[in-house]
């Protein structure tokens, strides 16, 4: 599996969401099962109902809820100037791929991505205290149109092959990014967090560059382990081949772990988790006969 190529971290991030991460990343390979939206926990029998409803709904009202978005849309083409423009600073591996200390190889298939939490707007209606310092610039911020039009206009700037999300609200998924970027020429999987969460991650990709070949998921929490895998987080994959070289194989992953300073004891457990799963889900298929379980280890 071929290195990443560079790497880019943006220093003044809009207030309206959270800081974007964009690579140039090369190919690899393998193979599990395809999916799209996962609207219900495997560890909450009791919500499964509740979710598949509450899917059917969303996918009822989209079409009219996208045609109603894209009225307010054409109603308000010009947002005002951004006070705070990036400022993007070069990784060490940026650095060296800048200088030609690293050089592309003839054989590399380069592919740009975006990283970007977005903030839910569920989210940020439950701690408005995070958020106070946006009203400086402005009592609309923080509202969802507002901020859905400038990551819509983010997203469009840089134009990357994957995108990768998170926070994702599950009804935004249905009525805002899918129908979005679907015009943009992208495909999307989700993953909703477990339990009662109404938010997860995305990963949307140009289907006129890369076929989607597998995804799988990963839930943090762990019915039968300790403390450190206690926690409603996920994390989301997805394997893709280049469509003009179909030999080459990348496997893409993104995750939100569980934001707090104090329990790093949670984040390197859910951390481990995921790698474990993305070594398997990366080399599957691979004659390589036994991988060690992670999840197993942890819970004792």
């Amino acid at each position: 599996m071929n290195s990443a190529n560079f790497s880019k971290n943006s220093a003044n991030s809009n207030p309206s969401s959270s800081t974007p991460r964009k690579r140039c990343l090369s190919a690899s390979s393998s193979s599990k099962k395809l999916g799209e939206v996962d609207g219900c926990s495997k560890r909450s029998p009791r919500f499964r109902n509740q979710n598949i409803l509450q899917l059917n709904e969303i996918k009822r009202t989209s079409k009219s809820l996208e045609m109603e978005y894209s009225t307010q849309c054409s109603s308000n083409q010009s947002l005002p100037e951004n006070k705070n423009p990036r400022k993007w600073h070069d990784t060490t591996l940026g650095c060296k791929y800048g200088s030609k200390e690293y050089s592309q190889r003839s054989g590399d298939t380069v592919i740009t991505l975006m990283s970007y939490n977005i903030l839910a707007d569920c989210l940020a209606a439950m701690h408005p205290e995070l958020y106070t310092h946006c009203k400086d610039q402005g009592q609309d911020v923080l509202k969802w149109e507002y901020r859905f039009a400038r990551l819509m206009q983010e997203i469009q700037q840089h134009n990357c092959d994957v995108i990768c999300l998170q926070e994702v609200q599950c009804d935004h998924y249905e009525t805002h990014f899918k129908p979005s970027l679907s015009n943009l020429g992208y495909n999307g999987v989700f993953k909703k967090r477990t339990g009662d969460k109404r938010d997860g991650c995305a990963i949307f990709f140009k289907s006129g560059r890369l076929e989607l070949v597998d995804t799988t998921d990963v839930e943090y929490y762990q019915p039968k382990g300790e403390r450190p895998l206690n926690r409603d987080n996920i994390g989301l994959l997805a394997k893709f081949a280049d469509r003009n070289r179909p030999e080459k194989l990348l496997c893409v992953a993104t995750t939100h772990l569980l934001y707090n300073p104090r329990r790093v004891d949670v984040r390197l457990a859910q951390i481990a988790v995921m790698l474990a799963e993305l070594d398997k889900f990366c080399w599957s298929g691979d004659p390589r006969k036994h991988y060690f379980n992670f999840y197993e280890f942890l819970a004792q």
